[in-house]
């Protein structure tokens, strides 16, 4: 935001803000606040933007002699727009304001603390001598936003006139006189903190009312106070200069101090007393004039500086600072001692508790503790879960082994996402400190990980554009389920599903599987996505015009896989077929009278009755009108087989004597043989291979049975043409596209 003045009559001028986007895009301008004119000057005014809050929008200021004005807005939305939110007002004071200040306080709101001469005040006051000099006073207001309410002002301190180490010839006097405020949150909860900037000037008084005035020196002090305006301590700090300074409070202790002398600017680093640590690590000093750029301290005790090296180019450097509280803290804060799951940690489905550890003992409080999923690519991370510090349903507890633990219950359905990244957001005020009764700063972000899992599947469609709609259907799967976009793809084209009497059409997806662990697997995702479809009125599902046309009676189904879901059987075949080839070119090499290829002939044979039997069974079946074909084909073929296999061992042991004497001595196998011809009549060659030179395999078929074998073999293959082109319909009938 751009602040500015529309008019250079300070009559009638306005302040004026300009919102403009990362881009350089203006986006409005606002009329802030009508320029407070006092002694024919415009004053001066500020901000206060939360840090940790974007909902509770910003807070404007400005103050006159006697008036401070203020105006809360609300953050502006994308177009820019803002309007003016809770209150405004004006608060008139009875004292001679020379500083103001302002920040956000933890239980969401603001707090304006000024001061000035406030000597009229005290002239009945019989605990204020005002005769020995001016006094100096600083006061706080507080302005809450749920309540909508004010408290205050309340006095912090007041600053008199002194009389230091009087004695009968002489007395010394310091002056004290308040130059400037600045207050924050006091970021152990033990409250907040006001530095307050003084004027000291020690004068030497003697008994003939001769003076001798040292050099003013700025000195500061630090009071430190509760939200209900009750002082707990105030303390002097040791450091001091003769020419004028600021100073900003550190979020892990200390303060940077910085010195204006003419056109230089120095920076020191101070201890939490105030002692001096050293110098700022930017350029000691700084020309101001000269220097173009900018510095911005930062949550965690750094410092950022932006400058500017030529006219096109500026450099962005980070300074990391020392902390003098929770130097290894990971949590941008400092009365976060640890959780649990740790930061930046994996966790599972399974976890039902998270564990935040605070440095002191705490009490539950009225703000939200919120589990957030990360969605990549847009600006609405997913809402998990949340709940209320000091709600009765008990889903937040106190540890009552140290009382600085906070246990909160995870929902199941929290964290079933891999390979996702979770935070975790606590809200200003979710705890207090138990001892002051003050809230505390919540953490930053906690990210915690999930290990993997997942997949996505079916839906029935009748759109015209057929590929955009599994495109954007993909798109919409992966964001509910969710799963990441390149592992979830739509595969053009799809199916009628022959299983139904009515018209419904199958849809494929297909989900890619990840060795990552961190991630969900395939089959998982699929599970997810039955899950929601399962529950397909009650979320996302109904929500997007792809997903709500989902038939939530058919839950996703797997495609068979050959690699994944074969895999044990294929090995199997694997090492029978090199075993019979292994047994082959032994057989061969010891055998050469011997047909040993009939072993691969008979498996053959085997596996294609299977392969047959399985389409008839499980595929032709989906498609009624080519169902009985196939049936009566396989029937016939079958049957053709074993009624021609009987009748030719008939012939057999009627006509041929070799293999009549054989039949006397093996014919049990003969009904085992009878049967298996069904795949082809071929089987029966088994009988004469000679395989292995056993005498099982050593009969001898007629040249009319050898002959019949052929024949009845060759209409065996005219029977598989009407059979193969049954399975071509079939698939042809499945597929419509």
């Amino acid at each position: 935001m751009l602040t500015f003045y529309n008019s250079s009559n300070v009559t009638t001028s306005a302040i004026m803000g300009l919102f403009i986007t990362f881009e350089g895009t203006v986006l409005s301008t606002v009329k802030l606040h009508d320029a407070l004119i006092d002694d024919e000057a415009i004053k001066r005014y500020w901000f206060v933007i939360p840090n940790s809050s974007s909902k509770d929008g910003f807070l404007f200021y400005c103050r006159g002699t006697t008036v401070i004005s203020w105006v809360h807005f609300n953050t502006p939305n994308k177009n820019g727009e803002i309007i003016e939110r809770a209150r405004s007002g004006i608060i008139q004071t009875n004292i001679q304001i020379v500083t103001a200040s302002a920040f956000y306080v933890l239980e969401r709101g603001f707090a304006l603390a000024y001061g000035g001469d406030d000597s009229s005040t005290n002239l009945n006051n019989s605990t204020v001598d005002i005769n020995i000099g001016t006094t100096n006073g600083v006061y706080i207001i507080f302005y809450y936003l749920e309540t909508n309410t004010r408290t205050g002002p309340f006095l912090l301190y007041r600053i008199p006139t002194r009389i230091l180490k009087p004695n009968d010839t002489q007395m010394l006097l310091q002056t004290l006189t308040l130059q400037g405020v600045i207050c924050n949150v006091d970021f152990s909860g033990a409250g907040n903190i006001c530095l307050l900037l003084l004027n000291s000037q020690l004068t030497m008084i003697d008994n003939n009312n001769n003076t001798i005035s040292q050099p003013t020196q700025l000195i500061f002090s630090k009071i430190s106070f509760l939200s209900s305006g009750s002082v707990t301590k105030i303390g002097d700090m040791k450091n001091g200069t003769t020419y004028g300074f600021t100073i900003y409070p550190f979020q892990f202790g200390g303060y940077l101090m910085i010195a204006f002398k003419n056109i230089l600017i120095f920076g020191y680093i101070l201890t939490e007393n105030g002692d001096l640590y050293g110098n700022w690590p930017l350029p000691q000093p700084l020309n101001y004039p000269m220097y173009k750029g900018t510095y911005v301290l930062l949550a965690n005790n750094s410092i950022v500086l932006v400058e500017n090296q030529n006219n096109s180019i500026w450099s962005v450097t980070c300074y990391d600072l020392i902390k003098f509280t929770g130097q290894d803290n990971k949590f941008n804060n400092p009365i976060i001692a640890s959780t649990n799951p740790t930061l930046g940690s994996r966790v599972y489905e399974s976890t039902n508790q998270l564990h935040l550890s605070f440095t002191y003992p705490v009490t539950l409080s009225s703000s939200n503790i919120s589990i957030y999923q990360y969605i990549n690519g847009t600006n609405h991370d997913l809402l998990r879960q949340r709940f209320q510090g000091d709600s009765s349903n008990q889903f937040c507890q106190i540890d009552p082994n140290d009382n600085k633990t906070v246990i909160v219950k995870v929902l199941p359905s929290t964290f079933n996402e891999p390979n996702s990244h979770y935070y975790v957001v606590v809200e200003n005020n979710f705890v207090k400190r138990s001892d002051s009764n003050e809230a505390l700063l919540g953490p930053i972000t906690g990210i915690i990980r999930l290990s993997t899992n997942g997949s996505s599947y079916y839906l029935s469609l009748s759109s015209v554009d057929q590929q955009k709609f599994n495109e954007q259907m993909a798109t919409d799967l992966s964001y509910i389920i969710p799963v990441e976009d390149n592992r979830l793809s739509s595969i053009n084209g799809f199916e009628k599903d022959v299983s139904t009497k009515t018209l419904q059409i199958l849809l494929f997806f297909n989900i890619k599987d990840t060795t990552d662990l961190s991630k969900k697997s395939a089959f998982n995702i699929s599970q997810d996505f039955n899950t929601l479809l399962k529950y397909k009125k009650h979320n996302a599902l109904m929500d997007y015009n792809t997903t709500s046309s989902i038939d939530e009676t058919y839950p996703m189904t797997i495609a068979p896989l050959l690699l994944r879901d074969y895999l044990v059987l294929i090995i199997i075949i694997i090492i029978v077929l090199i075993a019979l080839v292994i047994l082959y070119f032994l057989a061969s090499w010891k055998f050469k009278e011997a047909d040993n290829f009939i072993m691969f002939k008979s498996i053959i044979i085997f596996v294609d009755l299977g392969l047959r039997i399985s389409f008839v069974v499980h595929d032709a079946c989906k498609v009624p009108e080519l169902w009985l074909p196939s049936l009566i084909i396989l029937v016939f073929s079958i049957s053709i087989n074993i009624t021609s296999s009987f009748l030719i061992i008939v012939h057999e042991i009627s006509k041929n004597p070799k293999f009549s004497k054989w039949f006397s001595k093996y014919g049990f196998l003969l009904p085992f043989f009878t049967i298996i011809s069904a795949g082809h009549i071929e089987t029966l060659y088994i009988l004469s291979s000679n395989f292995g030179r056993l005498k099982i395999f050593s009969t001898t078929y007629s040249r009319a049975a050898e002959n019949a074998i052929f024949w009845i073999g060759i209409l065996g293959l005219i029977f598989g043409i009407p059979q193969f082109i049954i399975q071509v319909s079939t698939l042809l009938n499945k597929k419509m596209k």
